[in-house]
C-alpha cells in the first residue's frame, strides 16, 4: 500500500550526507548536461543532453548514466553505429534512442506520458515511458516532481522497519507502478509529503531514494550498503 507516512518515514532516516546529496541531485544533472552541451560546442543542446540522460536511465544507476551518457555523446560524434555500441548497465535499444535523441534536437517525448494518460508501447516518441520523462522533465526544469522509479516506489510501500523482515517473496520488492493510475497516485503522494517537510518533491524523492537504496535488504539476505560516496553526482 502506498502510503504518506512510509515517504515520511524514509524521510525521517535520511542523513546530513543524504540529504545533502539529494537536495543537490537533479541541479547536478542538470549541471552535467550543461558540461555535456558545453563540450560539444553546441552541437549537443542542453535540452537534447537532458534527454539522453534521461533515456539511458532505465536500471541503470547513476554513476553509470553519468559515464553512459558521455560515452554516447562522444560515440556519436564519431560517428559510431549505435547497435555496436555495448555500455555496461545499459539496454542497447536505449542506446539507440539517446542517437535519435542526439540527431533531431526537436525530439519528442511521449504526449501520453507528459499528460498522465497512460504509456502506449506503439508509442514512437523518443522519450517515452512515465519514468523516463519524468526524469527527463524533472532535469530539465519543466517539472517539479521526481521520478518514479523502482525504489521510489519501493518507498512509498514499504516502511523502513519493515525491510529487515520483508519476506524474499514479496511482490513489493517489484517497485514497479502497476498501472498509470499507481503511478499518478505514487507521484500525488511524494508532492504531499515533500510539502509536510517544506521542500520540492523532486528534492525529496532523491533524497527518498538515497535513503531506501542504501537501506534494502534483498531477498538472499545482503543488505545493499551506504554507497552514497559512488552515487554523487560529479
Amino acid at each position: 500500500m502506498i502510503t504518506d507516512r512510509n515517504l515520511l518515514a524514509w524521510y525521517a532516516a535520511a542523513s546530513d550526507d543524504h540529504r545533502t546529496a539529494g537536495l543537490d541531485w537533479y541541479p547536478e544533472a542538470d549541471a552535467l548536461a550543461s558540461r555535456i552541451s558545453d563540450a560539444t560546442r553546441g552541437a549537443v543542446t542542453h535540452r537534447q543532453a537532458c534527454g539522453v540522460i534521461a533515456a539511458l536511465s532505465p536500471r541503470c544507476s547513476w554513476p553509470q548514466n553519468k559515464v553512459a551518457a558521455l560515452t554516447v555523446v562522444t560515440a556519436w560524434k564519431r560517428g559510431d553505429d549505435p547497435y555496436t555500441l555495448r555500455i555496461s548497465g545499459v539496454y542497447p535499444e536505449n542506446i539507440a534512442k539517446a542517437y535519435r535523441i542526439l540527431s533531431d534536437a526537436s525530439f519528442e517525448t511521449c504526449a501520453h506520458c507528459r499528460a498522465a494518460g497512460g504509456h502506449r508501447k506503439t508509442c514512437s516518441a523518443a522519450l517515452r515511458g512515465p519514468k523516463v520523462v519524468a526524469f527527463f522533465s524533472a532535469i530539465v526544469g519543466s517539472s517539479d516532481d521526481g521520478a518514479m522509479d523502482v525504489w521510489a516506489t519501493r518507498a512509498a510501500r514499504v516502511a523502513p522497519a519493515e525491510v529487515s523482515d520483508l519476506d524474499p517473496a514479496d511482490p513489493r520488492r517489484e517497485g514497479v507502478p502497476g498501472s498509470q493510475r499507481e503511478y499518478d497516485g505514487l507521484a500525488a503522494s511524494y508532492r504531499r509529503a515533500a510539502a509536510a517537510v517544506n521542500v520540492t518533491p523532486r528534492q525529496f524523492q532523491a533524497v527518498v531514494w538515497l535513503v531506501i537504496r542504501d537501506s534494502w535488504v534483498r531477498a538472499d539476505g545482503r543488505v545493499n550498503g551506504v554507497r552514497l560516496d559512488q552515487d554523487l553526482p560529479f
